[in-house]
């Protein structure tokens, strides 16, 4: 009757959707820093290469396709994409300071930058790796997560130091008395980064001179801090709509199964008239107890309600409609006039 896996497959389409949404931001981004097709190719199959690894891994780990390692591999998306990042830009500063060379560009670029990309992914991978070893609940949400993480920021370090540099020496070329929609773009990005930059220094400036202005800003902030993490509500995990809602009620003592299985009816075929409704089902006793005494209860009741998808929110429908305290009152009524 209330079916979980309709709401595992639409989280996971959701979660799928975010992964290609953010490739595509990423690969915005990249182009908007880096300026260049061929560099941002580079960074773009880095992505792919990490991602796909990723996969290949999970299978190997036994690891499943669920929301967690879809959630981690789009945090990753973000992530992966530094190393390749790093490289391209040395290559770059290489050109800048006179190298006409594709290959000797990125020979020497590799050399002084191989250790921080190896040191950078030792440290964070040391991060996410301790999660794999949390016990208890959290250990079983998480270590999926952060082992996901882990194997593809470390994927993409081994692409950074591989295939980045290969490419790099094959499809990057200098920018000598090039012309066309590239090179203004180049231009005004130029333009207004050196604007912004100056800002900054100035900004940094006004705090050098200012100290007391910067030690007041971090009492600020750290003060902030403190009054958020009170207010802000916590939770184990983040509440979800998950299409249903369960009305339960208890009848008073001593009526039997059959009028509690009638009034379970009667509330159905309201409840079906409603739009949002697709489907509902009753249980006209529930069982209760120990594993040693069990017992049968009639007067507890329960209907499940499947709400048709993007129609509205359980929790609007369950408010609005106030279905439990309704029926009871309802019942009420019809108790006493029976009596009088």
């Amino acid at each position: 009757m209330n079916d979980t896996n309709r709401f595992l497959y639409a989280s996971i389409r959701e979660v799928i959707w975010s992964l290609a949404i953010a490739v595509i931001l990423v690969v915005l981004v990249v182009y908007l820093f880096l300026q260049d097709i061929r560099a941002t190719l580079i960074p773009t199959l880095a992505i792919f290469v990490s991602v796909i690894g990723t996969f290949g891994f999970m299978a190997i780990a036994g690891f499943s396709i669920n929301l967690l390692t879809l959630f981690a591999l789009v945090l990753a998306i973000g992530t992966v994409v530094d190393n390749a990042i790093i490289v391209v830009e040395a290559v770059q500063a290489r050109f800048e300071s006179g190298y006409k060379s594709s290959y000797m560009a990125t020979n020497d670029a590799m050399g002084g930058i191989t250790s921080a990309i190896v040191v950078s992914t030792i440290i964070f991978m040391a991060v996410f790796i301790p999660t794999s070893m949390i016990g208890g609940t959290s250990g079983t949400f998480y270590t999926q997560f952060g082992i996901t993480m882990a194997v593809a920021v470390g994927l993409s370090a081994v692409n950074a130091l591989t295939l980045s540099p290969a490419l790099c020496a094959i499809m990057m070329r200098p920018y000598d008395d090039e012309t066309g929609f590239g090179a203004r773009f180049r231009k005004a990005y130029s333009i207004a980064f050196n604007a912004i930059l100056e800002r900054y220094k100035n900004g940094v400036l006004f705090f050098i001179r200012r100290r007391w202005a910067c030690v007041g800003l971090v009492v600020l902030c750290l003060a902030a801090l403190f009054v958020l993490m009170q207010n802000t509500k916590t939770g184990f995990v983040p509440d979800e709509d998950t299409g249903t809602v369960l009305v339960s009620m208890n009848t008073p003592a001593g009526i039997s199964l059959e009028k509690t299985n009638k009034i379970i009816r009667d509330k159905q075929a309201r409840f079906q008239s409603l739009p949002e409704i697709e489907y509902s089902g009753g249980v006209g006793g529930m069982v209760v107890g120990t594993l040693v005494l069990l017992f049968l209860v009639p007067g507890l009741w329960m209907i499940f309600q499947s709400l048709q998808e993007k129609i509205r929110p359980a929790s609007d429908i369950a408010e609005k409609t106030d279905w439990a305290i309704e029926a009871e009152k309802e019942y009420v009524a019809e108790q006493k006039k029976q009596k009088e």
